[in-house]
């Protein structure tokens, strides 16, 4: 990062200028050839160790060449190299402009941007039973996959990650782009990998935008204590209530684990706790929390005008309350303490009156709560049986003096 930093401060200066024009640099075609193989190596490193997925491009490629050459300065003078050659020829090709992208010389994408372009590219290259596989030239500018591969990438990859209007639009303009097999193979026709890959990546970082603002909101609502951080216990409860068939509480503590593992700087900073950069980066990663699922689950009116929002709110929350706290009082002390700190909890929100979409949410997440609980305690007056065995599945203590539960 610190060369790549340096380059960009030659570039903009008239002697720098003169100085890159003199060094020697990668051209257009060693690095069309060359990018195959990092890729295909930092894909790996991703799916074999988890670690590497916070690890950036540049930096990869920086130890690649380490490892390769074995000596600091080699390493340097070929990562130099490379950089000075994706700056020179990035307007040349949109292969080399990606590749220039991650390495931060140009529009930089961040980490997690990187390893899903990555995924996305590995799947287009391997070998699937989807469309019938096309030989690409490594040092070819322009590389082909099947349509219907394609469509297949933009499934598995993006359909969760946005709204079904978006994701149906993003099909019909794939197969828009889709061109005739010269060879006739693949009846669905073929597509330019880079085309397909930069259109994927343009409208995935917008979406990417709002899952942030989505993100930070839920982050805030789901900070029942004010802290400023998430405990793994609020982590699994908050993925208890969105994301309950992908997620318990086992998982959400694998998914602290992995916090812990790669932002250990951050959580230190925060007694064991997740701030929400780290809870933003960690949902993304495990494709968690995303605005289509928190806009299904987590309904926030909309409005412009903040100060009537709030009204609307503090309305909405007196005409419940009540009735809530009332159910929390019958509830188990687990249960009632959860209640009663995520009302204060809102209650803080409304009187500061600063993000009325973390607020609503937080009072969505009260009301979700609530039916849970009144649905418990009808199982618990009806069915006391089948209530234990739900407590149970749900890590609930139950004493040993109480009845065994049947295995029915």
């Amino acid at each position: 990062e610190k060369v790549v930093t340096k380059l960009l401060e030659l570039k903009n200066d008239a002697a720098g200028k003169k100085w890159l024009a003199k060094q020697r640099a990668s051209t257009k075609m060693m690095l069309l050839k060359e990018l195959g193989q990092l890729y295909l190596h930092k894909n790996n490193a991703n799916k074999e160790n988890p670690g590497f997925l916070g690890v950036s491009m540049a930096q990869y490629v920086n130890d690649y060449y380490m490892h390769r050459y074995g000596l600091k300065k080699m390493a340097e003078k070929r990562f130099v190299e490379m950089c000075v050659g994706a700056m020179k020829t990035q307007s040349e090709s949109l292969r080399i402009r990606i590749f220039a992208r991650m390495l931060g010389i140009f529009q930089p994408l961040d980490i997690e941007m990187q390893n899903w372009y990555l995924a996305l590219w590995d799947f287009l290259r391997s070998s699937t039973n989807i469309g019938v596989s096309i030989e690409n030239d490594e040092s070819a500018e322009v590389q082909w996959a099947p349509v219907s591969r394609a469509l297949e990438c933009a499934r598995i990859h993006l359909s969760e990650k946005v709204p079904q209007d978006v994701y149906h639009d993003v099909t019909r303009r794939i197969e828009a782009m889709g061109r005739p097999d010269p060879k006739r193979i693949n009846k669905s026709g073929r597509i330019e990998i880079e085309k397909f890959l930069d259109f994927m990546l343009t409208t995935y970082s917008k979406q990417l935008k709002q899952s942030q603002s989505s993100l930070r909101h839920l982050y805030m609502a789901a900070d029942t204590n004010g802290d400023g951080s998430l405990s793994v216990l609020e982590l699994g409860i908050l993925c208890q209530i969105i994301e309950p068939h992908l997620v318990g509480h086992r998982e959400a503590q694998r998914m602290f684990d992995a916090a812990q593992r790669d932002f250990a700087f951050s959580l230190s900073e925060h007694g064991g706790d997740m701030p929400m950069e780290v809870f933003c980066e960690v949902a993304l990663r495990f494709s968690l929390f995303s605005p289509a699922t928190i806009a299904k689950k987590l309904t926030v009116p909309a409005s412009e005008d903040e100060e009537k929002s709030f009204e609307l709110l503090k309305q909405s929350w007196l005409d419940q309350k009540d009735s809530i706290m009332a159910l929390a009082q019958r509830a188990p002390p687990v249960d009632k303490h959860r209640v009663v700190g995520r009302s204060t909890h809102l209650e803080q929100l409304i009187a500061q009156r600063q993000q009325s979409a973390a607020a609503w949410m937080c009072l969505r997440l009260l009301e979700i709560e609530s039916k849970r609980i009144a649905l418990d305690l009808a199982v618990m007056e009806y069915m006391p049986t089948l209530a234990l065995a739900v407590f149970a599945a749900r890590n609930v203590t139950v004493e040993e003096s109480d009845p065994p539960i049947e295995s029915s």
